[in-house]
């Protein structure tokens, strides 16, 4: 695996040299290469002569004030910042909390920049992630938000579907209903798709028309709906029309779908479109049990669909107590990743609330990205290449 060569930008020898000890003895030796300025003129100049030696800038604000010069494409400036959280946010569009343990913060800036590698290594490409689960209750919700704001942190751009009959709210702070304002939503989507079909046309407005930025998700995402009619009545077409109609937009590199817990036409729709799929189970008996059985009437009833599925299917042991889940019971199908149980999360708020408390979690899901690349490839069919 090629190493990372990132230039580091601070003011503090103070920062500086524990940055770069812990790098001399730590895992990330082999894996990140580092080159470090403490001051503007010496950056500036390393960058106007050796810019194609370098993957990025991690920096704080301070070292581009009066910088004329350009990064090359694809090297991002990674902000290093005094406070907030990492991600897709600021003038920079990426950055990272500078004073966090040195593990994490190199683990977010490789997933970033291995991200963006892979990002460009697949332009025009976007993966269709479908999240599963056979009950209610096994935190599947939880899991699809926080794998799709870990792909924005890596620099991808994304979109969460809730095909839910009952949605829940990304935001529990009422701050969604104001970032949604007046955006048409999923059900006047669904209209215009039917009937520009009906008329033999492409749709009027494009994909953006319809969605809202979500500051948490740090992606798109349609306003919840409420009219449980709404979802119920969709039909198989409908689901095929509305993911064609979001991969061929060419705006996202991955689309995470959200279904329900009770196998229905929705359900069994994103199973045959998704490239990949996740099935979250738990140490929670009624949920394994109910996968077993789920699974086991595939393969009885419909053994093309259960062939096709099987393949791009992984098994995540979500809320575990690291007591052990390694296959999933009867059916000697290994469990692919393991998210731990987070002893904050009772009487927790919402999702935001989880991402604060959480950073073993956080963990997990990183790895679990990883493992979605691995699996995936991205770069070979099983990721869509939309139409020109």
């Amino acid at each position: 695996m090629q190493p990372i060569r990132l230039v580091l930008a601070a003011t503090e020898e103070d920062y500086i040299e524990p940055f770069l000890q812990y790098i001399r003895c730590s895992e990330f030796e082999r894996r990140v290469v580092v080159t470090a300025f403490s001051r503007k003129e010496a950056l500036w100049k390393y960058i106007e002569n050796e810019s194609d030696e370098m993957d990025a800038v991690l920096g704080e604000t301070s070292f581009r004030e009066g910088w004329q010069g350009k990064l090359r494409e694809g090297a991002p400036w990674i902000e290093l910042r005094e406070g907030g959280y990492s991600g897709r946010e600021g003038r920079s569009g990426l950055g990272v909390s500078k004073y966090q343990p040195l593990s994490r913060l190199l683990a977010e800036i490789e997933e970033m920049i291995r991200g963006r590698r892979e990002a460009a290594a697949n332009e025009g490409r976007t993966t269709l992630i479908g999240v599963i689960s056979a009950a209610g209750g096994s935190g599947k919700t939880t899991v699809s938000i926080q794998l799709a704001r870990q792909f924005a942190s890596e620099g991808k751009h994304v979109i969460y579907i809730s095909l839910e009959s009952l949605q829940s709210n990304i935001s529990s702070d009422g701050r969604e209903e104001i970032e949604a304002e007046g955006r048409p939503g999923l059900a006047r989507l669904l209209y215009d798709l039917k009937a520009a079909e009906e008329k033999h046309q492409k749709p009027r407005y494009p994909i953006s028309h319809y969605v809202y930025r979500n500051a948490f998700l740090r992606g798109d995402a349609f306003p919840a709906l409420y009219n449980l009619n709404e979802m119920k009545e969709l039909e198989r077409n409908d689901v095929v029309a509305l993911l064609k109609f979001i991969i061929e937009s060419r705006s996202y590199d991955a689309v995470i779908v959200d279904t329900d817990s009770i196998p229905d036409l929705r359900i069994e729709t994103v199973m045959e479109e998704a490239d990949q799929l996740l099935w979250i189970v738990g140490e929670n008996r009624i949920i394994l049990d109910k996968t077993v059985k789920w699974l086991a009437f595939l393969e009885r009833t419909n053994p093309g669909l259960y062939n096709g599925i099987i393949g791009k299917s992984l098994f995540v042991a979500n809320r575990t107590t690291g007591e052990g889940l390694l296959t999933l019971p009867e059916r000697n199908i290994p469990i692919s990743a393991v998210l731990p149980w987070i002893p904050a999360w009772n009487g927790s708020a919402g999702y935001a609330d989880i991402q604060r408390q959480a950073p073993a979690y956080q963990r997990d899901v990183m790895k679990l990205s990883r493992l979605l690349h691995e699996n995936e490839n991205w770069t070979t069919p099983g990721g869509r290449e939309s139409p020109a």
